[in-house]
């Protein structure tokens, strides 16, 4: 009876605090509350922060490079690329095939933003332990999975050309 209703006020507690946390107005409250529903249910061992603390803080730093790398190429690009020149007669006399590469890399520095803000994101849910995502076994034995809160495959999004 104690135990159910320890659950329960935690539970309620998490609707209010899965709400209010740092990630949820990014992530959304699903991951949030997967997470606490899970930690709730005192299977504590199920996210292995102790014991695979290298791990998971490898990946978090890994993340946090790649975040600003992204943000640099974005600082550096949309300088480079500069929207006033796009909106100038100047660029307006310059060849169709100019303006279209012009406008292209524009865009694809543009969107390097929101890919930085997504994996600084990332990062901090790897670190603090919310993006964990079961366990894989490979050749090198079973290894914990930290992208739970992946949402973009840069490999795949760089080598798109359409």
């Amino acid at each position: 009876m104690a135990t159910e209703f320890r659950l329960l006020m935690a539970r309620k507690i998490v609707l209010f605090g899965g709400e209010t946390s740092f990630v949820a107005p990014i992530l959304g409250s699903d991951i949030v509350h997967h997470v606490w529903n899970s930690t709730i249910s005192l299977n504590l061992d199920k996210f292995p922060l102790d014991k695979e603390s290298e791990v998971h803080e490898r990946k978090a730093i890994l993340r946090l490079i790649q975040g600003i790398a992204y943000l640099v190429a974005f600082q550096v690009g949309v300088t480079v690329f500069n929207v006033k020149y796009m909106q100038s007669d100047e660029f307006l006399e310059d060849s169709l095939f100019y303006r279209h590469v012009y406008c292209g890399l524009w865009a694809h520095f543009a969107l390097y933003k929101y890919i930085s803000c997504w994996l600084l994101t990332e990062a901090s849910c790897i670190r603090f332990g919310i993006s964990y995502n079961g366990e894989e076994n490979t050749e090198m034995g079973v290894i914990s999975k930290w992208d739970g809160c992946n949402n973009i495959k840069l490999l795949r999004f760089e080598e798109k050309n359409q």
